[in-house]
C-alpha cells in the first residue's frame, strides 16, 4: 500500500474512534485547536551532509523514497523550530550492514550521545534534545566503525503532548514521560504554554499573461511552476510529484497524457486546460498571489491534484472595486477517486515510482 493511502486510512480510523469518545471530549476535536508540540519527520536526504561518508540511494525504505547509505564518520545538519520541550530522537533504518553505531544529537545547548544496536527495517531511539522555540540547527552525527547502514528518516517525538484550545484560551497538556516542570498526567494551563518562532516565507505575487481560446480565457501560469510532476521517459528518475521533503518521488506518466492533448490543450467536458508536460509543469500551493487584468467571468475552472490524502483550502478573490470573496478549493488524492466532488480530467493507467519504474 502506498504512503498516501496509508495516511488517509489512518486518518479515517482516527476519526471513527474519536466519535466513540464521551461527549465531554468533543470540544477537543470539533473546536479550533493548535498543536503546540507536533511530531517532526525529516527525510534524511534533505539534511546537509558536508564531507560525511554518505551516498544517497533510491530505495523503498520506510518512507518509500530515498535513503542515505552511511559509513565511517557522519554529520547531518538541518534547521528546525521545536517548542521549548524535550524531544526523543529516532532514526528510521532500512538495510543495515553494521551491528552498532554511535549517534550524537545536538540542538542548541542540548546534546546526547548513544551507542545503538541496529537491525534492518527498524526505528531506533538515538538520543534526546530540548527545543528552543526558535529556528536552531539540529545536528545528527556519529560514526560506524565497520560496515554501513541506510538512514531513511529522523523522527522527533515530543515527550509531552500539548494543544492550544483557541476558543477557551487554554492549553491541554498530556505529560506521559514525566516531563520536568509540568504536572504528570493530564492538565490544563491558561493561555498558550509554548510559543514557536514563526518564519513567514515571502509569497510571490505574479502578474500573468492570458491566452484567448474562443469563449475561454486561460491564465499562463508557467512563471509560477516549481514542480515537475508529469514525467517523460528520460525524467522518470528525477520527477517528483508526491515527496516535496525528499529528493525522489513518484510522478504521472506524460506519454499517456500527451496522446489526449490537442495542440497543448486537455478537454474536460466543455472546458479546456492548457497543459505543459516539459520540465516544470505545476506549482505547489503556498499562498501565491496571481494578478490579471480586470475581466468579467462566469466561472473559474482549476486543474489540479493532491498527494498524501485529500486536501481542502480557500482561494481569496479580490475584485476591481477591492471587494473580496472566498471560495473553497479541494483536490482529491491522485491515487483515488474524486472524493471531494471534482470531475476527473484524465485517468492514468499507472505512474512512475520513485525509482522510475512503472506501477
Amino acid at each position: 500500500m502506498n504512503a498516501g493511502a496509508e495516511s488517509t486510512i489512518s486518518m479515517l480510523l482516527s476519526l471513527e474512534r474519536i466519535r466513540r469518545l464521551p461527549s465531554e471530549f468533543e470540544r477537543f476535536f470539533s473546536e479550533d485547536v493548535e498543536i503546540l508540540t507536533p511530531v517532526e519527520i525529516i527525510e534524511a536526504e534533505s539534511m546537509r551532509a558536508g564531507l560525511s561518508e554518505i551516498e544517497v540511494v533510491q530505495s523503498a525504505g520506510v518512507s518509500g523514497n530515498a535513503v542515505m547509505k552511511i559509513s565511517g564518520a557522519f554529520s547531518l545538519r538541518l534547521s528546525v523550530t521545536l517548542a521549548e520541550a524535550s524531544y526523543s530522537v529516532f532514526a528510521a533504518l532500512n538495510e543495515v550492514r553494521s551491528k552498532t553505531a554511535v549517534f550524537t544529537v545536538k540542538l542548541g545547548d542540548s546534546r546526547s550521545e548513544k551507542t545503538v544496536e541496529m537491525s534492518e527495517k527498524t526505528i531506533v531511539k538515538i538520543g534526546t534534545v530540548s527545543g528552543t522555540g526558535k529556528e536552531t540547527t539540529l545536528t545528527v552525527g556519529g560514526r560506524v566503525t565497520e560496515g554501513s547502514f541506510d538512514l531513511d528518516q529522523i523522527i522527533l517525538v515530543p515527550n509531552l503532548a500539548a494543544v492550544y484550545l483557541i476558543k477557551d484560551n487554554e492549553s491541554l497538556i498530556l505529560n506521559f514521560k514525566e516531563h520536568a516542570g509540568i504536572d504528570k498526567g493530564l492538565s490544563f494551563e491558561n493561555g498558550r504554554i509554548y510559543e514557536r518562532e514563526r518564519r513567514f516565507a515571502e509569497v510571490p505575487s505574479v502578474a500573468v499573461d492570458t491566452i484567448e481560446d474562443g469563449n475561454l480565457l486561460h491564465l499562463d501560469l508557467r512563471e509560477l511552476f516549481n514542480n515537475n510532476g508529469i514525467a517523460a521517459s528520460d525524467e522518470r528518475k528525477i520527477a517528483n510529484f508526491d515527496n516535496p521533503q525528499g529528493l525522489f518521488g513518484a510522478s504521472f506518466i506524460s506519454s499517456e497524457l500527451e496522446k489526449n492533448l490537442e495542440h497543448g490543450f486537455l478537454s474536460v467536458g466543455n472546458t479546456r486546460f492548457v497543459v505543459n508536460i516539459e520540465g516544470d509543469d505545476n506549482f505547489r500551493l503556498i499562498g501565491q498571489a496571481i494578478e490579471l487584468s480586470a475581466e468579467e467571468f462566469d466561472k473559474i475552472c482549476i486543474l489540479g491534484s493532491a498527494n498524501h490524502g485529500d486536501y481542502f483550502g480557500e482561494a481569496l478573490l479580490i475584485y476591481e472595486d477591492n471587494s473580496q470573496q472566498t471560495i473553497l478549493v479541494s483536490f482529491s488524492d491522485w491515487r483515488g477517486g474524486p472524493s471531494t466532488g471534482e470531475k476527473i480530467a484524465f485517468e492514468f493507467l499507472g505512474r512512475y515510482d520513485n525509482k522510475g519504474k512503472t506501477e
